[in-house]
C-alpha cells in the first residue's frame, strides 16, 4: 500500500507573521504547496493502478486525494477581501482531450471515482508528473488569509492488449486556499487545494 504522506502540510511562523509573509515565509509555504500537489498527482497515479493495488487500496487512495482539497469534496466556505464568508460549491476538475477543443468540469469527488471506474476499460493506465510543479507569487486576501495559483504538467497514457490506445500531456493549474490558524505562541498555515484547471493538451508522441 503506498504511504499517505503530508496530509496536514503545516508549518509554524511567528506571531508577527499572522497578517504579512515574510520572502523566507513564502518560500517556506511555496516549497509545501508543491509537496501537496505531487501528492494529489501521486494519489491520482495510484487510483489508476488495478493491476497493482487492491479495489480498497484505491478507494483509501481517493479518500486521501480529497483531504488534499478545500472542503474535502464537499461545498466549503472561504474569506474574501472584505473579511466574509463566501460559500462555494465543490472543488472542480477540468477535463480535455486532444481529439477535442471542448472542455469540461467535474466535480473533484465525481472525477476521482469516474477515474477508479473508467481504468476498467482498458489493461492498463499510467498517470504520472512529468515536469516539477511551480507555484506563483501568494497573495493576500484578507487577514490571515492568502491565495495561490500551482502549476504542473500531467502524462497520461491508456493501453490495452499491450498496445498504446490514447496518450496525452496536459498542463495544468490549480488554485490554492492559505489560512493561518492562531495556536499559543505562534500560528500554523495551512494549504488546501482548490479548483484544478487545464490550461493546454497536446499529443505525447508514442506514448513512451
Amino acid at each position: 500500500m503506498s504511504v499517505l504522506f503530508g496530509l496536514f502540510l503545516f508549518f509554524i511562523v511567528p506571531i508577527y507573521g499572522q497578517n504579512d509573509l515574510s520572502d523566507s515565509d513564502k518560500e517556506a509555504l511555496q516549497t509545501r504547496v508543491k509537496d501537496k500537489v505531487e501528492e494529489f498527482v501521486n494519489h491520482l497515479s495510484n487510483i489508476a493502478k488495478k493491476n497493482e493495488l487492491s479495489n480498497y487500496q484505491r478507494q483509501e487512495e481517493i479518500k486521501a486525494a480529497l483531504v488534499l482539497f478545500i472542503g474535502n469534496g464537499e461545498k466549503y466556505s472561504v474569506k474574501n477581501e472584505y473579511g466574509e464568508n463566501e460559500k462555494r460549491d465543490p472543488v472542480r476538475m477540468q477535463l480535455s482531450s486532444i481529439k477535442s477543443d471542448i472542455t469540461r468540469w467535474l466535480a473533484m469527488k465525481k472525477y476521482l471515482w469516474n477515474m477508479y471506474n473508467n481504468v476498467n476499460k482498458y489493461g492498463k493506465v499510467v498517470l504520472q508528473s512529468a515536469d516539477i510543479v511551480r507555484v506563483d507569487n501568494i497573495n493576500k486576501v484578507s487577514d490571515g488569509h492568502y491565495e495561490a495559483m500551482a502549476y504542473f504538467v500531467q502524462k497520461y497514457i491508456a493501453y490495452r492488449d499491450g498496445k498504446v490506445v490514447y496518450s496525452d500531456i496536459t498542463k495544468k493549474k490549480i488554485k490554492v486556499y492559505i489560512e493561518a490558524l492562531e495556536i499559543p505562541g505562534g500560528v500554523i498555515w495551512d494549504a488546501k487545494l482548490g479548483d484544478v484547471y487545464v490550461t493546454a493538451t497536446n499529443p505525447l508522441g508514442d506514448g513512451k
